[in-house]
């Protein structure tokens, strides 16, 4: 039985991993998954803390070093030590990772070049691809999700070779959602009325997040008959800053922060966020979509420029892009096509077959080069024999 260790680091990645590994199951493969994000996720806060970034992240800063944070960080030797163990130990037959630029990714990655065993990046946590890619990839193999990342990752210096195109497994679910979610009763479970305009705010967990925040609720403000839900990210650690936010403004809302982000966006009229990911989610569900970047810095991912989305950068107009998206939306579907094809490759449902195929594709390659090894081993050990015999009897005669 083929084995697979998966490592994952942070939090989602089990989530965009988890069709790769049922697939690898049901294909009779041994899959064992290593699951760091809790105590990373922890470490990375305690470190935030020390550079006193934490404001950016949470109401509460003082909260932030806790006692699970230090216990993490002093818990941290010990799991990189246990990850060492797990690749020299148990020689897994591939590794899969989602990042290499995490610490307990990049000892596994390590420590599998030294045990000689296949590593696989599956790389599809990066959300939409902007401008450039700066990271030095070591793995075998990379998966990526559309032909923009494995250009950017070429010209970074990765070998074309070691790339594969094989779109977003994680979007195979939205290629029938029809079938799959329903209206009425996801309504049911936010408290929404199936029958009023949903508009959806998807948080991005960055610096300019709360002044985003409150534009965004001040300007809703002005819609009585709208349901306004926020979705707040998933690394957030708490949505605390949102409640106390709505609620000095009076505004109703459903803040959510656990519930499936696709069933949110299934049922929205709009979504408005920075620059999340979850704006390729909405345009692959045909969601017209509105970012906000009050920074007075460039786009770092070109949704607006792209004509796919409705680009707001001046807090006064927060309320027409809203009315624009609801009432008359400007953007034209062969636009979005383009661009989620740009992205996402192919949206076809097939992207956990491309991944799985490519994983089992370079264990068996790794597997007929152990044996072409062997036979050579085999022949040289043969010959050595031979060459000895031959002198012995040439010294015999």
């Amino acid at each position: 039985m083929v084995y697979a260790l998966v490592v994952t680091v942070r939090k989602g990645q089990f989530a965009l991993v988890s069709p790769i590994i049922h697939r690898l199951l049901r294909n009779k493969w041994n899959v064992r998954v290593v699951q760091c994000e809790r105590f990373w996720e922890q470490i990375e806060h305690f470190l935030l803390k020390k550079r006193s970034l934490t404001s950016f992240y949470t109401s509460n800063p003082q909260k932030t070093e806790s006692k699970t944070s230090k216990y993490a960080l002093r818990f941290l030797p010990r799991i990189l030590l246990f990850l060492t163990k797990m690749v020299r130990l148990e020689r897994p037959d591939v590794l899969v990772v989602m990042t290499e630029g995490v610490l307990p990714a990049q000892v596994a990655v390590a420590m599998a070049h030294l045990r000689k065993v296949p590593t696989f990046l599956f790389l599809q946590a990066l959300g939409v691809v902007g401008y450039n890619y700066g990271y030095n990839l070591l793995c075998d193999r990379i998966a990526v999700p559309c032909i923009l990342l494995k250009d950017l990752i070429v010209k970074s210096g990765v070998s074309e070779e070691r790339i594969r195109v094989t779109g977003r497994p994680i979007y195979d679910v939205l290629c029938d959602s029809e079938k799959r979610f329903d209206k009425t009763a996801i309504c049911e479970e936010l408290g929404l009325e199936v029958d009023k305009k949903i508009l959806v705010y998807c948080t991005d967990n960055l610096p300019q997040n709360q002044v985003m925040t409150f534009a965004i609720c001040k300007a809703v403000q002005n819609f009585s008959d709208l349901q306004f839900v926020i979705k707040v990210h998933p690394s957030e650690p708490s949505i605390s800053m949102y409640k106390k936010l709505c609620g000095d403004l009076g505004l109703q809302s459903v803040i959510t922060k656990d519930v499936d982000i696709y069933k949110v966006l299934y049922v929205c009229d709009l979504l408005i966020t920075g620059f999340s990911t979850t704006v390729l989610d909405a345009m692959i569900l045909k969601k017209p979509v509105i970012t906000v970047n009050l920074t007075g810095l460039p786009d770092p991912i070109p949704f607006a420029e792209s004509k796919v989305a409705i680009g707001v950068y001046h807090e006064s107009d927060i309320e027409k892009a809203i009315r624009n998206g609801l009432y008359s939306c400007p953007i034209k579907p062969e636009d979005r096509e383009r661009f989620v094809f740009e992205q996402a490759f192919l949206t076809d449902g097939k992207a956990t077959e491309r991944v799985v195929t490519s994983i089992e594709q370079m264990v068996r390659e790794h597997f007929e080069r152990l044996r072409f090894q062997k036979v050579l081993k085999d022949l040289n050990e043969t010959w050595e024999v031979m060459v000895i015999e031959e002198s012995r009897l040439r010294d015999c005669g």
